[in-house]
Formats: C-alpha cells, structure tokens, sequence
C-alpha cells in the first residue's frame, strides 16, 4: 500500500492529511507542520486520500487542486460525504479567483496558492484547529444545554406540584402533568381557557389585580391562599404563587405560575379549629363546674365543721375519750377536704386561666413568700439562702405559688434530727432559659417515686406522718409548663431533693 500511513510526532493529537501528487512538494509540507509537531499523514492520489479519510482520524486535508487524472474540488466534496467535520484547505499553482469561489462553494475552509508560504500555511491551519477547537466547544455546550433542558423538562412534568406557564393576558401557555391532573383538564383542553376558568369566583377580580401589578413591576411576585374550581367545578384549595419571567430588558414575557393543593390541610385545620372551640367549651364547662362544686361542697363542709365543733363542746362532759377522738377525727377529715376542695379550685384556675405575664424579679417573689412562711421557718428552725435569682417575663401570682409550694415541701419533708435547710440558686443558658434550683436537705425519696409526685393527689406519705392534699407539685408542674418551662427532679433517700425549674427569660 503506497499510502504513508505512519504517524509521526505521535505526542499531538493534530492530525493533517496531505493529499498532493507532487511527492516533493507534499514532502516540503510535511517537513514545515513536522516542526509544528503535528501528525502527519500523506496520500497521493484520490484512492489513498479516501482511505486514510476512511480509516484514519483526520482533522484537517490539505488538497491540491489538480491531482492527476483526480479533480481535487472533487475529492474534497467525498471527504466531507466521509466526514463532514474535517476542515479542507485548497491548494493549487493554477487555480484562479473563480476556482477558489468554486471550492469555497463546496466546502472548503480556505484557499492556498503555490508556492506556499509557511507562515501563511502556518497561520492558516492554526486558524483551522481554533475553528476545530470552537466546534468542539460548541458542541459540547450544546449537548451540556440539551442535558440541562432534559432535566429542567423531567423536573417540570414530574413535579409533585402544579406548575404553568400563563401569558400576560391570561391564556395557559404549557403545563405539567401535575396541573393538569389538579384542575381537571386535559393538556389539549388547558391552552383554550384563561385563567379565570379554574379560579373561584370570588378570587378572579383580587387575581387579575395582582397579575397587573406584576406587569407593571410594582411587585415582583405573589403567593397566596385560595380557592380554585376543578373542571367538574369542585372547589380545592391551593398555595398560588405567580411570578414574570423578563426579558433582558425586563420587560415582562410570561408568568410561571405554582400550584400546590393543600385541600387536605385546610380541612384538618378547619377540623382542629373545631375541636378547640369544643375544647374551650369544655374547658369553660369544667371550670364553671369547679367553682359551683368547689362552693356547694364548701358550704356544707363549714356546717359539719361548725356543728361537730358545737355538738363536741355541748357534750364535752357527757362523752368518754373515744367519742371525743371520732368527733376530732370527723372535724379532722371535713378540714382536710376544705383543703383538697381549695387546691382542686387552685388547679382548675391555672389551667383555665392564661398567665398574666410582667417583669418580675424572682428574688423579691421569694422574700415575700418568705414571709408567709415565717411561722413554719421559725417552728421548723429553717435555714433559707437566696443566692442569685433573675428577673424574668411571669405571672407574679403564678410565681408566689410555684415558689411557696416548693420551699414549703423542703420545710415539710425534712430530717427530724435536723433543722431544714434550702438553697435557692440560678444559671443562664446559651438557649434564653434559666434553670432555678431549690436544694434542701431533707428526706428525699426514691428514684422511682419521682416520676409519682407530679400527679395529681399523689402523696407518698400518709397523713399522720406529713399533712396536706398532694396537690402541691401538680400545681408547680402546671405552672411551669403554662410559662413554658420544665421542672425536673433529683433525690435520693436521706440525701436531700433538688428541684430544678427551667424557665424563659422572655415569653413569645
């Protein structure tokens, strides 16, 4: 085979095909594009030429016109029948004006006349490679383009909401399956309708309004919540939002517009919006019931109270000791549930009534609750210390009850061998909160109890051991949780409780 076929310079990937009858010459060319380190191939005539066309990567042919018996013009046009993206550069000693217009006309990117100069043979096949590499570039950004139009058209039909696009007056332009599915129109029916053929009624005119707006740029987009008609003119509510999309001039060319049905979350408010105004009837029920119950028991209780007390001192000699420890002992239970009754009604007004919230400072709650609780600490020998307490946002009255319930628990419950001692100290969090603690040194309790304590009537000592309802710490959890706090306990038996509030500084 008479084609030189080896590549030389293997190091570039520039390929160039010199397609000459003139050995000598075609040789002259090599040696000048050799320096250049590009590869070089040879051929001679038109056989050898469409060959290496064939079987070779070739990215530029130079091309003599006249190749013998072979018209050069030609064999360039079965090049590119080959491979159409090879550049061909034209040359020939004998070709006039109208012979490089000819091959221009059928192909070629540039004409060369013999002899050639190897600075213009130089500058022209570079020019030829940066149109090679410009195609290449071109080429890529097109599929990059393609791929990128591929995905944006995947998104668009496969998004889980509605989206459109609508013209400036109104007319659906395309839509996504999505859409079409929600509003009940098939995609050859949507582009006949505008826009006022899926809204409600009452929602066109405030629609069209803001559409203007967005035409006139004096807002940049709107969303909001509304109703909109199916074609079986069913009624679903959907989060609407619209914005223009501009020309570079910014002007506006079309809206995009967002649909998303949140029928069945509006149904599920309008479902929690009826159950709590049910709550809050029950709620203003329970509570009227609590103060007529809490004043019709307590009325009755007085008279017991009132009369036991008058029937044991009437018969105060004619009754031995054991009728007189049954009459102290029903006096004793009609007090005790005169209390309970009071603290029930206690817990039912934290419940029902929402806090007054002020600026309080905690450290004067507790000098004042101190001081209701003079006697016990005096009877008791109790030991108070206030440390460092803040000011917070809290109902001031809500505080003197967290605080006397708390401080009287650790009087309460402490050591007989020991006076009663209670440290009240504070820290502040990073998260806005903070965490009171009240330590005493008391009885304490077990692990498991503590979880107990918080509930309502719970008690863990019996009556003859420790007075009171159980109701205490169910009052101070309530409190806590209404100023959207925590409070937390840690105890052991005969080491003491620590109660730990934890309490915004600021309320939303």
């Amino acid at each position: 085979m008479s084609i030189k076929s080896k590549i030389e310079n293997s190091s570039s990937s520039e390929r160039i095909l010199i397609i000459d009858d003139d050995l000598d010459f075609s040789d002259s060319l090599k040696l000048i594009l050799d320096h250049e380190n590009y590869n070089i191939l040879l051929a001679h005539d038109r056989e050898e030429a469409l060959s290496a066309v064939e079987n070779q990567p070739v990215d530029i042919a130079l091309v003599d016109i006249r190749l013998g018996q072979d018209d050069g013009i030609e064999v360039l046009t079965e090049i590119l029948k080959i491979k159409p993206d090879v550049i061909c550069i034209m040359i020939t000693g004998f070709g006039s004006i109208e012979t490089a217009v000819h091959a221009l006309k059928n192909g070629a990117y540039d004409y060369l006349r013999k002899p050639v100069n190897p600075e213009e043979l130089l500058a022209t096949i570079r020019r030829g490679f940066e149109k090679i590499r410009l195609i290449k570039e071109k080429s890529a950004i097109e599929n990059t383009l393609k791929e990128i139009e591929q995905q944006i058209r995947a998104s668009f039909n496969q998004a889980a909401v509605g989206i459109a696009h609508l013209s400036l007056d109104g007319k659906w332009l395309t839509c996504n399956e999505k859409f079409c599915q929600m509003v009940g129109y098939p995609h050859d029916e949507i582009q006949k309708i505008s826009i006022d053929e899926i809204m409600h009624p009452d929602e066109i005119g405030n629609t069209r309004k803001k559409l203007d707006e967005l035409i006139e740029g004096e807002i940049h987009s709107f969303s909001k919540e509304t109703q909109c008609l199916r074609k079986d003119r069913v009624s679903l509510w959907v989060n609407l939002t619209v914005s223009p999309v501009c020309s570079p001039a910014n002007e506006p060319l079309y809206f995009i517009l967002f649909l998303e049905d949140i029928t069945k979350r509006m149904e599920i408010e309008e479902m929690l919006q009826s159950l709590v105004k049910d709550l809050a009837e029950a709620n203003q029920n329970l509570e009227d019931f609590t103060r007529t119950a809490s004043h019709d028991l307590q009325e009755p209780l007085r008279k017991i109270i009132s009369f036991s007390d008058r029937l044991r001192v009437s018969l105060e000699n004619k009754i031995d000791d054991r009728e007189k420890e049954y009459f102290l002992r029903m006096e004793k239970s009609a007090i005790r549930m005169q209390k309970l009754i009071e603290d029930l009604l206690k817990y039912s007004r934290i419940s029902s009534l929402p806090p007054e919230f002020e600026s309080v400072d905690l450290k004067e709650v507790v000098q004042e609750v101190l001081m209701d609780l003079e006697v016990s600490i005096e009877r008791s020998k109790g030991i108070i210390n206030i440390n460092n307490l803040p000011r917070i946002e809290a109902d001031k009255t809500q505080m003197r009850q967290l605080f006397q319930n708390l401080i009287g628990n650790s009087l309460k419950f402490h050591n007989p061998s020991q006076s009663p001692k209670v440290d009240l100290d504070s820290v502040y969090s990073e998260t806005g909160q903070w965490n009171i603690f009240i330590q005493d040194n008391g009885i304490g309790m077990k692990e498991q109890h503590i979880k107990r304590i918080f509930k309502p009537f719970e008690r863990l000592h019996g009556t003859s051991e420790f007075s009171g309802t159980g109701m205490g710490l169910a009052i101070c959890l309530k409190i806590v949780t209404r100023h959207h706090g925590k409070i937390t306990v840690k105890s052991s038996p005969g080491q003491g409780t620590m109660y730990v509030v934890e309490l915004p500084e600021k309320q939303n």
